[in-house]
């Protein structure tokens, strides 16, 4: 119970802090999971996919950060492996297998619908920082759409998550 407690407390606190705007995602501590979409229910534009799933991911980062003190360590290629425009529809398939590996597992992350983007992570061997990237070629073009998350800790403990177009 404690450590739901502090979990809860710690999202609460992370949200203030979100350097996204425009996402269309629940603010923490609102009563709606983490990522799910505001009332208004309007799926997201395909290119802002990236952006919205990575700020997804920076809370669930932040909760382990909450939970442990560190980020997760460890890195994960481009997931899935397969490029997206490679299936029939340009979407990425769902395969709940892809996101059962570390750092993934540890995040308690992973992508439950289809979608254009894929996802990688690079945690630091200090737990004090991360990278994670979303990549998708949206028109399956050859032209690359990438959206970037930089995660840190401060000296007090903070952690604090950036998403940048790249």
């Amino acid at each position: 119970m404690t450590k739901f407690l502090l979990a809860t407390l710690f999202v609460a606190a992370c949200g203030k802090g979100d350097k996204v705007p425009g996402t269309g995602s629940a603010a923490p501590g609102s009563g709606t999971p983490l990522g799910a979409p505001i009332a208004d229910n309007k799926p997201p534009a395909v290119g802002s996919e990236g952006r919205i799933v990575l700020n997804r991911l920076g809370k669930h980062a932040k909760l382990h950060v909450g939970e442990v003190g560190t980020y997760p360590v460890g890195n994960a290629p481009l997931t899935p492996t397969t490029d997206c425009c490679k299936a029939a529809d340009h979407n990425c398939p769902v395969d709940p297998t892809a996101w059962a590996g570390e750092p993934w597992k540890t995040l308690d992350f992973s992508i439950d619908a289809p979608g254009r983007f894929r996802f990688s992570y690079d945690g630091a061997a200090d737990g004090k920082s991360f990278t994670a990237t979303a990549v998708a070629e949206l028109d399956c073009d050859g032209k690359l759409t990438t959206w970037t998350a930089k995660g840190s800790v401060d000296g007090a403990g903070k952690p604090t998550v950036d998403i940048t177009p790249k």
